[in-house]
């Protein structure tokens, strides 16, 4: 009997590197910070590529991997991504940690690993 691997959906979360210098002292913003952008990618899709939503929603573990990149990588993975997969950019509104509007984390997916392009892919796991 062989055994075959398939792919797996997975949501995916990339830190702002500016964003965490500044606050990594305060570690627990970072975590809201994924929530809210796995949450508002998830119902990104959810709206606009039910399907593919409901298909993550059903899987097995529902897997998450969180990033890091610099802001303009960050700018650049939403455009990238936007159009073809649920995706969030989330401006955190400067109330706690950050002394203004900041730019603090983007939400991408559910996505297959082929679907990654290399901007994507080659990002290290936070």
């Amino acid at each position: 009997m062989s055994s075959v691997m398939t792919e797996e959906l997975k949501l995916y979360c990339i830190v702002s590197r500016q964003a965490w210098k500044i606050a990594k002292t305060v570690p627990g913003k970072f975590v809201a910070q994924g929530g809210h952008a796995f949450c508002d990618a998830l119902d990104d899709a959810t709206i606009r590529f039910p399907g593919r939503a409901a298909d993550y929603r059903n899987s097995e573990g529902r897997p998450k991997i969180t990033l890091m990149a610099d802001d303009e990588v960050l700018r650049e993975l939403f455009k990238k991504y936007k159009p073809n997969f649920g995706a969030a950019m989330i401006i955190d509104a400067g109330r706690t940690v950050f002394d203004g509007p900041t730019l603090t984390v983007v939400g991408i997916g559910p996505i297959l690993p082929s679907e990654r392009e290399e901007i994507l892919s080659g990002l290290r796991p936070w």
